[in-house]
């Protein structure tokens, strides 16, 4: 008997659609567990006569790394905006008495930094806070 060849039998299509649908799937599942963390911060700005002017919360703590959602209420009377140190370096544009803006931004800079009100005045009046962001095995 002589040695031949056994053609390859024709893929077909679905198996072929099939083993793009599954190479797809893991692809996208590697590219959604390397996507950083998102963590929701709600800060509040409000200024009342006789007490002092605040930030809320103060303090802002984060580990490296994540994400961070922004949300900005202005609680006052008086419009008010938001402004991050160090290499942040970020600024809202004004916030109605009222209003809200939205941001976001990654922690990708371990340390402490200040955040504040940068309407002249505010900031001395009591409207600012600290941003400490952690090295994921320690302090900032």
């Amino acid at each position: 008997m002589p040695n031949t060849l056994t053609p390859a039998r024709p893929t077909s299509r679905v198996a072929t659609a099939a083993l793009l649908l599954a190479v797809g799937l893991i692809v996208w599942g590697a590219v959604v567990a390397a996507a950083p963390a998102v963590h929701r911060i709600e800060i509040v700005l409000r200024e009342e006569a006789g007490s002092p002017w605040t930030i809320r919360p103060q303090v802002v703590d984060l580990p490296q790394g994540v994400r961070v959602a922004v949300r900005l209420h202005n609680r006052g009377r008086l419009p008010h905006d938001l402004k991050i140190g160090g290499p942040y370096a970020l600024a809202t544009p004004l916030v109605r008495p009222g209003g809200t803006y939205e941001f976001t931004f990654v922690a990708a800079h371990p340390g402490v930094f200040e955040f504040w009100c940068n309407v002249p005045g505010h900031r001395i009046l009591g409207m600012h806070g600290r941003l400490i962001v952690r090295r994921p095995h320690g302090g900032p």
